[in-house]
């Protein structure tokens, strides 16, 4: 099973997602820091990282910074920031449909 890391700026609507958007052939891994995105970067089963839009940029190419330097392997998807955090769902199932 695939496991992709659903990282954001709020622990309760990531947490949420990695709830709302459980499936059978994907596991959701919630980071709202740096020390938790790499906790999970150890995870060989993880295949992408889905970035929030609520994360400020400085944050978002620290985060970046930090999958590139851990793993070559790994795309990022970085959310818009007009949407919203309600978009979130729509734009992670996006992403899943073109994997």
């Amino acid at each position: 099973m695939q496991s992709i890391i659903l990282a954001g700026r709020l622990p309760s609507i990531v947490n949420n997602l990695t709830q709302q958007l459980s499936r059978d052939d994907v596991r959701f891994l919630g980071a709202t820091n740096a020390a938790e995105l790499a906790t999970h970067l150890d995870n060989p089963d993880v295949s992408a990282v889905i970035m929030g839009g609520g994360l400020e940029d400085v944050v978002r190419a620290e985060l970046c910074l930090l999958v590139w330097s851990s793993r070559d392997d790994l795309p990022i998807h970085i959310k818009d920031r007009a949407s919203g955090p309600a978009g979130m769902a729509d734009f992670v199932a996006s992403v899943l449909e073109r994997r």
